[in-house]
């Protein structure tokens, strides 16, 4: 073989640009409220790290109270977007958690779940950023 080719592709990263943006900012700025922000890995330029601060920054502008990303650390890779909030798996989801998912979806953010968190206060909401589903 005198050519080898070397394929090195991997999805975009996941970013929030334009009219996602715009729905995203107009749909928490209805009630805007406290959240805190985790992302897994260390790395600030990873991919994870990146978008939770993007999200940080779409939230922080649409009015919210907002908290910076902590480092999360996982003995298992998980992707897509965490919502956490008060409550148990039998609970309906909190007004507040439902508010974030709804604005997430129409936003076209993907692999968003809810993880009730039963220890937390009522006021208590934070997301936590996983890989990249598309990757």
């Amino acid at each position: 073989m005198t050519n080898p080719t070397v394929n090195n592709f991997r999805p975009p990263e996941r970013t929030l640009e334009g009219r996602d943006e715009t729905d995203l900012t107009l749909a928490l700025s209805q009630h805007p409220g406290t959240i805190g922000f985790g992302a897994l890995g260390t790395d600030p330029s990873s991919e994870p790290q990146q978008f939770a601060r993007k999200l940080q920054q779409t939230f922080q502008a649409a009015g919210w109270r907002v908290t910076g990303v902590v480092a999360m650390y996982s003995q298992q890779l998980w992707y897509g977007v965490e919502v956490d909030a008060k409550g148990k798996l039998t609970d309906p989801v909190p007004d507040n958690a439902a508010q974030v998912v709804r604005a997430l979806h129409a936003a076209h953010v993907k692999g968003i779940r809810i993880t009730p968190q039963p220890n937390w206060r009522d006021d208590n909401l934070s997301i936590v950023v996983g890989a990249n589903p598309d990757k």
